[in-house]
Formats: C-alpha cells, sequence, structure tokens
C-alpha cells in the first residue's frame, strides 16, 4: 500500500476505534477489506493504489471482483 494510503487507512481506522468505538472485530473486519481493495487494485492496474485512486470507479472494480468471485464458491 502506498505510503500516503496507509496513513490514511490508519488514520481512518484510529477513528473508528476512538470515535465510533468500533468493536475489534469491526476493526479487523474493516482492515481486512482494506487490504483487500489495494491488493485487487494492485492486480488490476499494477501498481499500488494512491490516495488519488480511491473513486467510484475503482470500487466498483473491486466488488465486481468480489461479485464475480463468489460464485467459485458456490
Amino acid at each position: 500500500m502506498a505510503e500516503a494510503l496507509e496513513v490514511a487507512a490508519g488514520q481512518f481506522l484510529e477513528h473508528l476505534a476512538s470515535e465510533v468505538r468500533a468493536s475489534s472485530h469491526t476493526l479487523r473486519a474493516y482492515t481486512l477489506d482494506i487490504n483487500a481493495f489495494c491488493a485487487g487494485f494492485a492486480n488490476r492496474r499494477g501498481r499500488e493504489p494512491r490516495v488519488s485512486d480511491l473513486n467510484l470507479r475503482a470500487v466498483r472494480a473491486h466488488l465486481a471482483e468480489l461479485f464475480g468471485n463468489a460464485f467459485h464458491f458456490l
């Protein structure tokens, strides 16, 4: 994960922990989701994502990848 995105993700998780008081399970789930998004982006684009890459198109591509993978488990 690019450094600026890693910092932003860390700040988001810290906000969830301190301000929202999210449970450890929620924080772990968000961490896994962020890491999966970054890995999927890197696989599709051939590079790590940057903060500027976080847009609707990237999120839709990630969701489409997740939805497509769901059928592999049926």
